[in-house]
């Protein structure tokens, strides 16, 4: 029985990790022309939408006030930051909902990302994913700010804020690459 037990554990993970190669492909083929033609919310509306009919985690995205366009680093990589939390949830939570929520007033865009999943002990020694060493370095890039809270088997929410007053395209210049 152990071993059984051994090969579906190893079947499992070898699913998983095509199920991420898949999402992260699917992903990078989107991103740029969403970005470009859409914006930030659009195209994480689409990743959502693509991400929900693809594995069995369903995320449910919602956006209050009006997503400007923003230069396209900082965009993308709000983008990055965003996926990078989805692959968290894919690997770590398993969870059966997301959520996704854009909020932007006055000139502060800030962004939740949460799940139903099994959460996690937040302080384990410093000890980090390489996950969430990539997202801190975005943020430090970006001057955002993430607050994590996470508990045991009702889920995590990831909270970020940025100031985005400089980085707004005015909507009468032309959006290019």
């Amino acid at each position: 029985p152990v071993d059984a037990d051994q090969q579906e554990l190893e079947e499992t993970l070898r699913q998983l990790d095509n199920t991420t190669k898949e999402l992260r492909q699917s992903a990078h083929r989107l991103m740029p022309d969403m970005l470009l033609e859409g914006g930030l919310a659009e195209a994480v509306f689409y990743f959502c939408k693509n991400l929900s009919t693809g594995s069995g985690l369903r995320i449910n995205f919602q956006q209050y006030g009006n997503i400007p366009r923003m230069q396209p680093e900082f965009e993308i990589a709000l983008y990055r930051i965003v996926q990078e939390l989805v692959q968290n949830i894919i690997k770590h939570a398993d969870a059966t909902k997301g959520l996704i929520q854009f909020n932007c007033r006055e000139g502060m865009l800030y962004i939740t990302v949460e799940d139903n999943g099994k959460g996690f002990d937040i302080k384990t020694n410093g000890r980090e994913g390489m996950g969430l060493k990539s997202i801190r370095t975005r943020l430090r890039a970006l001057n955002g700010i993430m607050d994590i809270s996470s508990h045991r088997q009702s889920g995590t929410a990831v909270n970020l804020e940025f100031d985005i007053r400089s980085v707004i395209i005015p909507e009468k210049e032309n959006y290019a690459y």
